[in-house]
Formats: C-alpha cells, sequence, structure tokens
C-alpha cells in the first residue's frame, strides 16, 4: 500500500510541476520522494568479511574470558 501511494503521489506531482522541475529538486523516482524501509540496497546487506569474523570472535572471546573470571571471583 505505502509503495502504491508513494507511486501515484510521485506521478501526481510530476503532472502538476513537471517531470525536469521534479528532477531539479532531486526526485527523479518515486524511491526519491519516499524512501522505504524495503528499499534497502543490496550493498549494505553484504556478508562480513573474514577479517571482521575474526575481529566479532575475538571480541566475544575476550568478553566471555572477563565474564568467567567474574563469576569465578563471586562463587568464591
Amino acid at each position: 500500500m505505502w509503495s502504491a501511494a508513494r507511486w501515484s503521489t510521485y506521478y501526481i506531482m510530476a503532472a502538476q510541476v513537471g517531470g525536469k522541475e521534479l528532477e531539479k529538486a532531486g526526485i527523479s523516482s518515486p524511491t526519491d520522494l519516499l524512501p522505504l524501509p524495503w528499499d534497502v540496497k543490496a550493498e549494505k546487506n553484504m556478508p562480513l568479511t573474514q577479517a571482521e569474523v575474526d575481529e566479532e570472535v575475538a571480541m566475544m572471546t575476550a568478553i566471555n574470558k572477563e565474564l568467567k573470571a567474574k563469576r569465578e571471583k563471586n562463587s568464591e
């Protein structure tokens, strides 16, 4: 429904002021008028590189080690 409303609004605006005027305002398509959450580009969902995975694993390992040390200290 949101996509249809955006599409309709864009073409009504284009009919009123003209496509060239919309482009001057930086609106060249309905998605420029109102970006919606499902318009996310694929590049934003790229998988992590191996270096990023290694960094995350190292960070989680350090956190787990710290938590384990705290638990052991509290159990004494």
